[in-house]
């Protein structure tokens, strides 16, 4: 009865430390992989710069202005297929479910 009851002990040890190596293992994966989500986000601040210019009225997204009213549909047109790529992007890279699915045709969204 006893040497069961050390056997089972010795056991209930050993599962107890495989357990808490595996869980250490996964935080660490997991802690690699939300690194590299962010880095691929901040990455996109080259790939589609945002900046605001009060000379061109507002904001830019890949020097395209991004101004809904204007005239200029071509412009507006990249302008918002520029924003909904970087949107679907960054969803996608962080996880994040969007509640309505973004077509983005390019210069045609």
């Amino acid at each position: 009865s006893v040497s069961i009851n050390s056997d089972l002990k010795s056991e209930v040890e050993i599962l107890k430390f495989s357990l808490e190596k595996e869980a250490k293992e996964k935080w660490k994966k997991e802690r690699k992989v939300q690194r590299r989500r962010y880095e691929l986000v901040a990455s996109l601040r080259n790939i589609y710069p945002i900046r605001f210019e009060d000379d061109a009225g507002g904001y830019l997204i890949r020097n395209v202005p991004l101004d809904l009213e204007s005239k200029d549909e071509e412009t507006l047109s990249a302008a918002l297929g520029y924003t909904a790529h970087l949107t679907a992007l960054i969803a996608k890279y962080l996880k994040v479910s969007l509640r309505y699915h973004i077509h983005y045709g390019a210069s045609r969204s």
